[in-house]
């Protein structure tokens, strides 16, 4: 305020004027602090994903990385990571979950192949990976949850629907398949080994719950 217009104002007036510009900048502190912990938090949630999905070296990773999917493959091997693992791994815990309800026959031979071929794999899978720069699991990638029981299905003890795990694991692998296929002709050397070396895997299961292989299919 220049000293011409104090004359103007009355004692009372220059207070509230003063009380004025002070409460603005009071809210702009706060702002810049607010931005600031908006900041740290963003940044510490960052750390927090590189080093929960096992990179070690984040230095190395960059933002484009992290929120554009930019990775060291191709469309093609970047939707079979995310893809293959999430399917994986919902069928292993599937697979347990059929075998802790008593399943026999067919179904506990799928689900004992589903158990031997994936515990395995899935580390691998991740590995790999890691070195290709891609973020497996998935945070928003479906999992499986056991269904939950009423008080009244628990009484007469509702049987687990085997034939319907068997046309699941079908269907599922189905599209597995097909992603190993893919995989295993990729341009990446990395890849293609990994699909190479797990397809059989695949191809047993697929075959074991009652799947069949279009021999024309490219």
């Amino acid at each position: 305020m220049r000293k011409a217009d104090l004359d103007k104002y009355t004692l009372s007036q220059i207070k509230l004027h003063i009380k004025g510009n002070l409460s603005k900048f009071v809210a702009q502190k706060q702002g810049i602090m607010k931005s600031t912990r908006l900041f740290l938090i963003g940044a510490f949630a960052v750390g927090f994903a590189v080093a929960s999905c096992g990179y070690s070296n984040p230095d190395k990773i960059t933002k484009e990385q992290l929120y554009s999917n930019a990775t060291h493959v191709d469309s093609e091997g970047f939707t079979f990571f995310k893809t293959t693992y999430e399917k994986a791994a919902y069928e292993l815990s599937h697979a347990n979950y059929a075998l802790s309800q008593g399943v026999s026959g067919d179904a506990k031979a799928i689900a004992d192949q589903i158990v031997a071929a994936y515990t395995d794999m899935l580390p691998e899978l991740e590995q790999l990976a890691i070195t290709k720069q891609v973020i497996v699991p998935d945070p928003g990638a479906l999992v499986f949850t056991a269904p939950e029981v009423t008080a009244e299905q628990d009484s007469v003890a509702v049987p687990f629907d085997a034939e319907a795990y068997v046309l699941h694991v079908q269907k599922e692998h189905k599209e597995l398949l097909n992603q190993f296929k893919r995989v295993s002709r990729n341009t990446d050397p990395d890849l293609r080994k990994f699909g190479s070396d797990k397809i059989a895997a695949v191809k047993e299961i697929f075959a074991l719950s009652g799947g069949q292989e279009d021999e024309s299919a490219h």
